[in-house]
C-alpha cells in the first residue's frame, strides 16, 4: 500500500521544503493549514502558491485552525519573511482552481482507510487537538501514526530556553495530542538541529535549472541569513516528513512526555516525566544525518 499522508502545516520555509519533498514522492493526500508561522490566511495562501508551482492542484486543501487553543499566538515568525516564503512573493493563484475540503473530509478518509493514513504535523498542534475533540474514538484509532515536528525533550528550546516553537505556539493543544495515547513519533530539536541545509546544497539544487529550483534556492538563502551562526538552515519539517516514509532515519527512545502549562517561565516545555499518567511516546534522540540529507536532496532533484 503506497504511503498516504495528511500534512498539517503552517508554511513557512522549512514547511515549504517538506511540502515539495512529499509532493515529489507523490504521497500527499491533503494539506491541512493552520495558524503558526503566520496567520491562517497567509499560510493557506502559501499552500496554494506551492501547489500551483508544483503543478499539484489536485491535492485538496483544508483550512484549519485560525487561532490557537492557548490564545497566545500573536506573532509572526520573522525567520520566514513577510510572505512566509523567504520574501519570494509568488503570485497568489485563483482560489477557485483548487479543491477545498473541511474537517469532515479528513474524518471520512480516515474512516475509509483504517490503518493506512499517517498524519504529519509540522506546525502547532491545534488542528490535531480539534480533530481529537470532534472525531469518534473509532475514527482516531484508524490513524496509522502521527509524526510531530515539535518539542525539545533533552535540549533547550528555540523560542525560550525551555520551549520549541510549534509546542510553544499552542501548549494546550500539544498537551491534548501528546497525552492522547495514539501512536506517535516526536521529531524535535533533539534531532532536527542535526540536519542542516547549507549553501553547497542550495548550489546543487540551483544548478538543475527550473522555476521550482530557482524558487527553492531564493527561499532557502533567505532562511540561511537567519542561521549565520551555523552556516546553514535547520531542516526541521523535512526531517519529520522523511521519518513518515523511512523511520529508520532516526533512533527513538520511549519516554513519558508531558507539557508544562502552569509555569510562566517553562510554559510549553515538553519534558520526560516519571508519571505513568502520561502515555509513552517515541521520541527521536538521534538521526542518520547523511542518509536523510541524501534522501532529501535526491528527492528534490527528481
Amino acid at each position: 500500500m503506497p504511503y498516504q499522508i495528511i500534512l498539517s502545516t503552517d508554511p513557512g520555509i522549512d514547511d515549504a521544503l517538506a511540502i515539495i519533498f512529499l509532493s515529489k514522492l507523490k504521497v500527499l493526500k491533503a494539506i491541512w493549514t493552520t495558524v503558526g508561522n503566520n496567520t491562517l490566511e497567509v499560510c493557506t495562501h502559501n499552500a496554494m502558491k506551492l501547489l500551483e508551482l508544483l503543478g499539484r492542484k489536485e491535492i485538496p486543501i483544508i483550512k484549519g485552525a485560525a487561532q490557537s487553543l492557548s490564545l497566545n499566538l500573536d506573532f509572526i515568525a520573522e525567520v520566514h519573511g513577510k510572505d512566509g516564503l523567504g520574501n519570494t512573493f509568488l503570485p497568489l493563484p485563483d482560489a477557485s482552481s483548487f479543491i477545498w475540503k473541511n474537517l469532515d473530509y479528513i474524518i471520512s478518509i480516515l474512516e475509509e482507510n483504517p490503518g493506512e493514513i499517517t498524519i504529519v504535523s509540522i506546525g502547532p498542534l491545534t488542528n490535531l487537538a480539534i480533530l481529537l475533540q470532534k472525531a469518534s474514538k473509532k475514527t482516531l484509532n484508524s490513524i496509522k501514526e502521527i509524526i510531530i515536528m515539535g518539542g525539545a525533550v533533552n535540549v533547550p528550546g528555540n523560542v525560550t530556553p525551555y520551549a520549541e516553537f510549534n509546542i510553544y505556539s499552542d501548549p494546550k493543544a500539544a498537551k491534548l495530542v501528546l497525552t492522547s495515547k495514539l501512536p506517535m513519533i516526536l521529531v524535535g530539536l533533539d534531532i532536527t538541529h542535526k540536519v542542516i541545509l547549507t549553501e553547497a546544497h542550495i548550489q546543487v539544487i540551483e544548478a538543475k535549472r527550473s522555476p521550482l529550483n530557482e524558487f527553492i534556492a531564493k527561499m532557502s538563502r533567505y532562511y540561511l541569513k537567519f542561521h549565520k551562526r551555523i552556516q546553514g538552515g535547520y531542516l526541521h519539517d523535512p526531517l519529520a516528513a522523511a521519518v513518515a516514509i523511512d523511520p529508520s532515519l532516526i533512533t527513538t527512545q520511549d519516554f513519558f512526555i508531558d507539557v508544562i502549562l502552569d509555569d510562566p517561565l517553562k510554559f510549553g516545555q515538553t519534558y520526560p516525566t516519571k508519571s505513568r499518567e502520561a502515555p509513552v511516546i517515541s521520541v527521536g534522540v538521534d538521526v542518520n544525518s547523511e542518509k536523510f540529507l541524501n534522501f532529501f536532496m535526491n528527492t528534490l532533484l527528481k
